[in-house]
């Protein structure tokens, strides 16, 4: 996205951020998330300060190379929790509004606190939430699972299989 775009793109987002948050919070300032790496479809990825400097929102927009990436993928979020019991599914991060600017799908994610920055901490957080992560999957798991018959198999697996590993351009770990 160009600065200029950019730009627009904020103040875009500021007035849709109030109808979002209603009074519950100030918006104070819309910065870039993480460096742009210069891929070509690049998702811009923004956050969101209230006027404390708490982050509160995280957004995502599309690029021109594929515009509805983003709007697929907060379908694809929205399909997976309905696919699943309440008490799975729930756990699943929706957006919490889908847009479009300019011809790009964008989404609103509220913020999520990342676990520490601190080896230790981090270390101890993650041992904490692994065992809840996987027991969560497995759950997942059984409530998705789903019989397939020998031409699905073929057709959904051997045959996508097949065609990475002719693909030049893999290397030998992937293939």
């Amino acid at each position: 996205m160009e600065e200029l775009t950019l730009n627009e793109f904020k103040q875009h987002l500021f007035s849709i951020l109030g109808e979002v948050f209603g009074n519950s919070k100030k918006i104070g300032e819309i910065n870039s998330f993480c460096k742009i790496k210069g891929v070509i479809d690049e998702t811009v990825k923004l956050m969101v300060k209230d006027s404390h400097g708490h982050n509160i929102a995280v957004v995502l927009c599309s690029s021109p190379v594929s515009p509805k990436l983003v709007a697929r993928g907060a379908k694809n979020s929205h399909l997976a929790t309905q696919m699943l019991p309440p008490e799975l599914g729930n756990h699943i991060l929706t957006p919490l509004y889908e847009g479009d600017f300019q011809g790009l799908s964008y989404i609103i994610m509220r913020y999520c606190m990342p676990l520490s920055s601190n080896r230790y901490i981090w270390y101890f957080e993650r041992a904490l939430l692994s065992p809840l992560l996987f027991q969560w999957l497995a759950m997942i798991t059984s409530a998705t699972v789903t019989q397939l018959n020998s031409s699905q198999i073929e057709t959904e697996f051997v045959i996508p299989l097949q065609h990475l590993i002719e693909l030049e351009g893999m290397t030998d770990g992937i293939r």
